[in-house]
């Protein structure tokens, strides 16, 4: 993924937006038909996810995976369209989430944290 797609504030007063354009994708009809490979049609999707400002700061620490991080509490919404030959399908609202988080994380040879820590 480019990252122009991507914007961000830094914590702790989050805000982040990613926006994907004509993503290439394989319509597969269904889940069942997606999980077996089956059949598919060339589609192209594109999805703007917005995660609110505001909610609860969460700092992880998990020794046993090494993996570590700040993550913000929030709200996103999603819109999206696709389309396939010639039919376009379009979100006629945008999708508010229960629950989204936003942050980064540190893992492998950069995890640096003690159970301690957080």
């Amino acid at each position: 993924m480019p990252k122009e797609v991507a914007q961000h504030d830094h914590l702790p007063d989050s805000r982040a937006r990613l926006t994907m354009k004509d993503v290439e994708v394989e319509d597969y009809h269904d889940v069942v038909n997606a999980f077996k490979d089956g059949p598919s049609e060339e589609a192209e999707v594109s999805f703007e996810v917005s995660w609110a400002r505001g909610g609860t700061l969460v700092n992880l620490c998990d020794e046993t995976n090494t993996f570590e991080g700040t993550v913000r509490e929030t709200t996103a919404t999603v819109h999206w369209t696709g389309q396939t030959h010639g039919v376009r399908f379009d979100a006629d609202t945008q999708t508010e989430t229960v629950i989204a988080l936003v942050g980064h994380e540190d893992n492998g040879v950069l995890f640096d944290c003690e159970a301690g820590d957080v």
